[in-house]
């Protein structure tokens, strides 16, 4: 049987999260409803990341040898933290979410009021808590200097010392959108973007029925001497097909949202390539040197 989700528990406060719809494959995931950690996608030894984390890597190199700094730390020191790769970046209250957009927010970012959603995160699901001010700071000049045991410091969840705390949470299971309209409103915009709305009218009935089926993965991959991330969403035909049935046996009256609009685009994935980019030289990969 195809893996399901764990339930979420209805009892608990929902997370609040900021998603970049200005990217695809963000606004892919939102209309499914289902953001994933890549702690969920990782095998065969390769180097995977959330979708945060693949936002945060197209400030370039520099950026990724820190981030790769503090992983090490992590792993070191505190390995019941949740990685800054592979986890999820939410809030635990509302409250914390505005204080960071008041913060944060500026015409180029998606701290924005009409980005933020609730979501409930699986049962079961670890999380660690930081300040997020020692990441800020560290790269602004004017800033005190940190101490040579900072990371020590943010991976053990001590406030940064000259600010106010800005604190944000990472989980390590898939999120559950809890915003219907916005789920709504983006998945009308993939319709009219993408031509195998098929396919997505299908992953968010699947995802709906608890099925992983459409997810995005996200890895790095090094071409020569450039360290490209790659971005594609995973559709497996035969899990598809399962799905399928399993709609028309439990839930016949989905069926009319299934009807493809042209037969030759039945089991066409889109393609995420646009999202893509080199690390080393920030750019498209197509355009390393």
């Amino acid at each position: 049987m195809p893996k399901k989700f764990q339930r979420t528990d209805s009892q608990e406060l929902p997370y609040w999260v900021y998603l970049n719809l200005s990217l695809e494959y963000v606004r892919w995931n939102t209309a499914l409803g289902r953001i994933y950690p890549a702690s969920y996608d990782s095998e065969n030894g390769t180097l995977h990341f959330s979708m945060f984390a693949s936002q945060r890597l197209r400030r370039g190199i520099e950026y990724f040898n820190f981030e790769q700094e503090l992983e090490e730390e992590r792993i070191r020191k505190f390995p019941q933290k949740i990685s800054r790769l592979q986890g999820l970046f939410v809030f635990d209250t509302q409250e914390e979410a505005k204080k960071a957009e008041e913060l944060w927010r500026s015409s180029s970012n998606h701290f924005q009021p009409d980005c933020l959603a609730e979501a409930g995160c699986e049962i079961g699901h670890n999380k660690s808590k930081h300040d997020s001010n020692w990441i800020t700071y560290y790269f602004q000049n004017e800033a005190p200097k940190h101490p040579a045991h900072w990371k020590e410091l943010y991976w053990g969840g001590k406030p940064y010392p000259h600010q106010n705390p800005v604190w944000e949470t990472i989980v390590d299971r898939p999120l559950v959108l809890w915003n219907t309209e916005l789920r709504q409103s983006v998945s009308n915009r993939l319709h009219e973007e993408l031509p195998c709305s098929f396919l997505l009218r299908l992953g968010i009935l699947a995802c709906d029925l608890g099925y992983e089926l459409g997810r995005t993965s996200i890895t790095l991959v090094k071409e020569n001497d450039c360290l490209q991330v790659r971005h594609m969403i995973s559709f497996d035909e035969k899990l598809a097909i399962e799905v399928i049935k399993e709609i028309k046996r439990t839930k016949p009256e989905y069926m009319i949202h299934l009807q493809p609009k042209d037969e030759d685009i039945f089991f066409i994935v889109p393609d995420s390539s646009s999202s893509d980019f080199c690390i080393t030289h920030r750019c498209l990969p197509k355009e390393c040197p």
